[in-house]
């Protein structure tokens, strides 16, 4: 019983790698991608920014921000706040002396509601909430999303290593509304 069972299995194995065998090889493209929920009109495009937001190369690894962006967030019905999840660049000991002189402030406005201030995010990892506009809570749909970081640095004067010339802000992971 059991030599049937390995004959069985070897013969479902190696089926499956001649179907495999079969098949040409993917090219693997890189595409540029942005946080789930945000809504972008244009494809997007390699090195281009989309309103203050810098596309990273492959889905999941957040996105720079400038000191400013503006950009539309798909909003459901009943959400009170929006997180935001985003990385203060810690990687080097340049970095860390960096951002633990100059921490990080970043205001953020939903629909056209006020700004809303979080400070002091010094390297690594944070989130932040702000209250969704008492207006906007019941809306379904696109959502206006306002985003200004005090603390944005140029790469290079951060760290001589890097020959990043942009101004940027923080490498935004995630946000939604809830």
């Amino acid at each position: 019983m059991r030599r049937i069972r390995r004959r069985a299995l070897a013969l479902a194995t190696l089926v499956a790698l001649a179907a495999c065998a079969h098949r040409a090889p993917r090219a693997h493209v890189e595409q540029p991608a942005l946080p789930n929920g945000i809504v972008t009109t244009a494809p997007l495009v390699p090195g281009r920014v989309y309103g203050g937001l810098y596309p990273s190369r492959e889905p999941g690894l957040g996105v720079w921000t400038a000191p400013n962006a503006r950009f539309v967030l798909h909003k459901p019905r009943r959400a009170a706040r929006l997180a935001l999840i985003f990385y203060v660049p810690n990687g080097s000991a340049a970095a860390r002396r960096w951002y633990n002189a100059h921490p990080v402030a970043i205001d953020v406005a939903v629909g056209n509601g006020p700004m809303q201030r979080r400070c002091c995010f010094k390297g690594g990892m944070s989130s932040l909430h702000v209250a969704v506009p008492v207006n906007l809570r019941d809306t379904i749909g696109n959502v206006p999303i306002r985003l200004r970081v005090e603390g944005a640095a140029v790469p290079h004067d951060v760290d001589p290593a890097v020959a990043d010339p942009r101004r940027l802000g923080v490498i935004l992971l995630r946000l939604f509304f809830y």
